[in-house]
């Protein structure tokens, strides 16, 4: 009786504990709401976190974005410049018979499209002229019943160059395209040197050199006298004129 009494304590035991185990394994459907709800908040406590750092980073950096909108340079709004009212040639053929003879009527009358078309680019344009003065056929970069090319003059000294190909694209005046005078002298001196028989003797006198920009043409002129070394060893006066022009000639020559 005590062995079976003590098997049936022993059975009662294990079973209890059996229990106990499932217990802890196996949650009631309460609990797991309970948790549900509990990691839900947490969720919630987290956006609301994300939600307030988001708003501090976009009300910090709106000021910044709108300052820089505003520190940016703004464009320029084109004023339409004059155009003069004797601006523009009939090219007839009793007043102007060799261009007539040249380009014949058919090209008379694109020429003439042409200056209107070039004169409306520029004075609708962001550019150095401030009114247009007049507009003519240039005989020198023109080629006859090929490429028409004409010039217009501003009042203010200013001259362009202006093809079929240039309405498409961005003007620019001759003294615009211009090299500056620093880099004329510099290239000037250098021609001087490389000419000079003995360039290390070169001297260049700073009182004598000048610099010419011509506004119309956009050509530069400079002028510098220097003394250099002969066979002999003599040091010798001399001036040197170098001409640089917007289309990138360039012209070498002393003066005596």
């Amino acid at each position: 009786m005590k062995k079976f009494l003590k098997r049936l304590g022993i059975i009662f035991a294990v079973f209890f504990g059996i229990m106990v185990v499932l217990a802890a394994i196996i949650e009631t459907p309460e609990q797991e709401t309970k948790k549900e709800v509990e990691q839900t908040d947490e969720q919630k406590t987290e956006q609301a976190l994300q939600q307030e750092t988001n708003q501090k980073t976009k009300q910090e950096t709106e000021p910044k974005a709108e300052a820089k909108a505003n520190n940016e340079p703004k464009a320029k709004p084109v004023v339409s410049k004059p155009i003069s009212e004797h601006a523009f040639t009939e090219y007839d053929k009793e007043n102007y018979p060799k261009v007539y003879q040249k380009w014949g009527s058919d090209w008379i009358e694109r020429l003439e499209a042409h200056e209107r078309a070039a004169a409306d680019k520029i004075a609708n344009s962001d550019n150095a002229c401030d009114s247009i003065s007049f507009i003519a056929l240039s005989d020198a970069k023109s080629i006859p019943k090929q490429e028409i090319v004409v010039f217009v003059d501003c009042a203010n000294g200013e001259r362009f160059f202006v093809s079929d190909k240039d309405l498409n694209k961005e003007l620019k005046s001759q003294s615009e395209q211009a090299i500056s005078d620093k880099v004329a002298l510099s290239e000037c001196r250098e021609m001087v040197k490389r000419d000079a028989k003995y360039p290390d003797s070169v001297d260049f006198k700073l009182l004598d050199t000048s610099v010419q920009k011509s506004k119309t043409h956009g050509n530069i002129i400079v002028t510098t006298k220097f003394t250099a070394k002969n066979d002999f060893g003599a040091e010798l006066p001399y001036t040197a004129k170098c001409l640089f022009t917007p289309d990138g000639k360039v012209e070498f020559e002393y003066i005596k």
